[in-house]
C-alpha cells in the first residue's frame, strides 16, 4: 500500500502496525497487521443510497469516474490489480465546488499482475455482480491482468450516468419481467 501513497485518487495510508495474540482455537500465537487509513466522509454507494447521485451535475459525476480511472491507472502502473472495484470501495473526498474527488480503497483482494502465463488465477475473488462474465468462467485459465478492473469501471460509469446502482436496476428489471409474466 505504501507504493500507492501520494496519489489523490487512492486513499492515504496513515500508518500500519503488527500485533499478535494467542489463538485458543489453534493453541498458538497469531499475528495481525492493522492499517490506519485517512477518514473520508462517505463512499460512492452511500451517495447512491442517499439518492444524491442524480442531483450532481454531470461534470461532477464525470470527475468521480475520472478519479476512479486515474486511481486505477496509477495502481496498474505498479502492477497492482484491485480485483474488487465497486461503489463501496470508492471513497469520496469533498471538493470546494460541491462535488467530490474519488479515492480508491480496500485493497484487501488486490494482487500484483502475473506476467508469466504459467501463474493462473485459481480463486474467484471480488464481488460477483461487478465481475466480468469471462472472469467468472475462466478461473484457472490464465494469468491475472489489470483487465479485471476494466469491466467494473464501465459498470461504475453506467451507475454514475443513470444515478442507479446496478443491483437496483437488476432487481427492477427482474420485477418487471415477473409482473409481465403474471
Amino acid at each position: 500500500m505504501s507504493l500507492l501513497a501520494g496519489h489523490p485518487n487512492v486513499v492515504r495510508l496513515i500508518g500500519a502496525m503488527r500485533t499478535s495474540y494467542f489463538d485458543e482455537a489453534i493453541g498458538d500465537q497469531r499475528s495481525l497487521i492493522r492499517i490506519v487509513l485517512e477518514r473520508l466522509p462517505m463512499s460512492l454507494d452511500q451517495l447512491f443510497v442517499k439518492g444524491e447521485v442524480h442531483r450532481l451535475p454531470l461534470q461532477h459525476r464525470f470527475r468521480i469516474w475520472k478519479g476512479i480511472v486515474e486511481g486505477l491507472a496509477f495502481c496498474h502502473s505498479f502492477g497492482i490489480v484491485h480485483r474488487d472495484l465497486k461503489p463501496h470501495n470508492v471513497l469520496l473526498r469533498p471538493a470546494p465546488d460541491g462535488g467530490f474527488t474519488a479515492a480508491l480503497c480496500d485493497f484487501g483482494l488486490s494482487r500484483t499482475e502475473c506476467a508469466s502465463s504459467n501463474v493462473s488465477v485459481t480463486v474467484i475473488a471480488g464481488t460477483r455482480l461487478y465481475m466480468d462474465p469471462e472472469r467468472l468462467r475462466q478461473v484457472g485459465a490464465g494469468a491475472l491482468s489489470d483487465n479485471v478492473d476494466i469491466y467494473p469501471c464501465g459498470y461504475l460509469l453506467w451507475e454514475l450516468l443513470t444515478g442507479k446502482l446496478l443491483a437496483q436496476a437488476a432487481v427492477a428489471r427482474f420485477a418487471k419481467e415477473v409482473e409481465e409474466a403474471l
